[in-house]
């Protein structure tokens, strides 16, 4: 309960609540990798590196053999010291386990902090083509097709992931950036409302609710 609980907390952008679930439970299951997973992942959020790659690291030590998190902590690495060690290891990964969804899609977001879209691109769209059906790697896709300004083709991404996790607040965030970018500036304040209403929170939406309404103000 508590993991699923921690992981949930996570994904509301809860860091410190997600980092406070994932030590109740590890305090009663310790030897879990996915529970200690969660923890790095929610203490990276905090920006507590540090202590996320320990986290990590615990989690190889648990599960040596598991892609994914010897992938997470790849990810991890390549904030934190040498990115094209952090590279080579996860595409070996990748090209190691062609079929894995996950690895494949954080490969994505490891080169799209590195400023390499054309590769993140193809990273997460190989993770798409793995799982369809997961909304990860669309909005890894469309954060990086963003960045290059295809704002229509990462809008078309972003619905698409909500279509699969339509609870998932900053998603809402990222269509409403998406909208505005277009200058659809009404259906841009509605995703931004939408963020708001699963998560009242949220303040990445009102702040860009707000200037939205600023903007309008200002043309009169």
């Amino acid at each position: 309960m508590h993991h699923m609980l921690a992981d949930l907390l996570l994904r509301r952008d809860r860091p410190a609540d997600s980092i406070a679930a994932s030590q109740a439970a590890i305090a009663l299951e310790p030897d879990l990798a996915g529970f200690h997973v969660v923890l790095s992942r929610a203490l990276a959020r905090a920006d507590r590196m540090a202590e996320a790659i320990e986290a990590a690291r615990h989690a190889v030590t648990l599960d040596s053999r598991n892609a994914a998190i010897l992938g997470h902590l790849a990810t991890l690495l390549a904030q934190t010291g040498d990115a094209q060690e952090a590279v080579t290891r996860l595409a070996a990964l990748c090209a190691s386990h062609p079929d894995d969804a996950g690895l494949h899609e954080q490969y994505g977001h490891l080169l799209a902090r590195l400023g390499r879209t054309d590769g993140a691109e193809a990273a997460f769209r190989r993770a798409v083509a793995l799982a369809p059906a997961a909304a990860g790697p669309l909005a890894g896709l469309s954060h990086t097709l963003a960045r290059i300004g295809r704002h229509r083709e990462a809008l078309a991404a972003i619905d698409a992931a909500i279509g699969f996790e339509p609870g998932f607040a900053p998603f809402h965030v990222h269509r409403g950036n998406q909208l505005r970018a277009l200058e659809q500036r009404e259906a841009a304040a509605a995703a931004y409302g939408a963020a708001l209403a699963l998560d009242p929170a949220n303040t990445d939406a009102e702040r860009q609710l707000q200037g939205l309404r600023a903007a309008a103000e200002a043309i009169g």
